[in-house]
Parts: C-alpha cells; sequence; structure tokens
C-alpha cells in the first residue's frame, strides 16, 4: 500500500491529539518514561489509532545525553506505525514529555536525546 506524507502526518497528529489530553504528567521528562508510554499506548488503544511502542537505546556507552542532564539508559515512546511513503519507510514519534505541540521523525528524536540511537518497534 503507498502513502503519502499527508497520512502519517494526519495519523500522527491524531495520535498526538489522543495522547495529550492533560492527565499524563508529561512535564517530569526525567523519568517514568515507561509509564507514560504506557499511559499513551491505553489512550491510543481507547481512541482506536493504529500505534506502536518505539524503545530507544543509545549507539555508545555515553548514554543519552537529553539537555545536558545524567545520561538516560532507554527512553521509550509510541509511534506510528511504519508507512512505505516514496520507497522510504517512515513513522512518527509522540512524546509531548519532549516535544511539545507536534509528533517528530526520527532525527529530531535522535537531535534531542543527543546520541545515533539504536531502536526497536513493536506492537
Amino acid at each position: 500500500m503507498h502513502h503519502h506524507m499527508d497520512d502519517l502526518q494526519r495519523l500522527g497528529r491524531q495520535l498526538y491529539d489522543a495522547v495529550n489530553t492533560g492527565d499524563i504528567p508529561f512535564a517530569n521528562n526525567g523519568s517514568y518514561c515507561h509509564d507514560r508510554a504506557y499511559a499513551m499506548a491505553l489512550k491510543a488503544e481507547q481512541s482506536g489509532l493504529p500505534f506502536e511502542m518505539a524503545y530507544f537505546l543509545p549507539g555508545s556507552s555515553d548514554g543519552l545525553q537529553v539537555d545536558g542532564n545524567v545520561p538516560w539508559t532507554a527512553h521509550v515512546v509510541i509511534s506510528t506505525p511504519e508507512m512505505m511513503i516514496g520507497g522510504q519507510p517512515r513513522r512518527l514519534f509522540i512524546d509531548p514529555s519532549l516535544f511539545e505541540g507536534a509528533p517528530v521523525g526520527l532525527q529530531q528524536m535522535q537531535d534531542r536525546l543527543g546520541a545515533v540511537l539504536e531502536w526497536e518497534s513493536f506492537k
């Protein structure tokens, strides 16, 4: 199935809006990402939107250097399922704790997490 970037952005926006309803404590972005991701997954599931979990690990022993803080050892969020767009696999990541206002792509996640990432997505 061929998708367009508009399809991916629309689903990303729907997921972001479905989980960012004010009852998940996104302001405390230094910890508890597993709990937040689980709460986001429940909300996404209740909304009937397709999603996956995305688990990030640093590609080196330096850890994830978020905003110059003590390195994180991992980070988990929800994402859109992968879509093929222009022959390339694409997805958007939903993380209101690090990105206010919209879902983001992999490059933005890498830039914010301060590391080359190893990551895996799962349902």
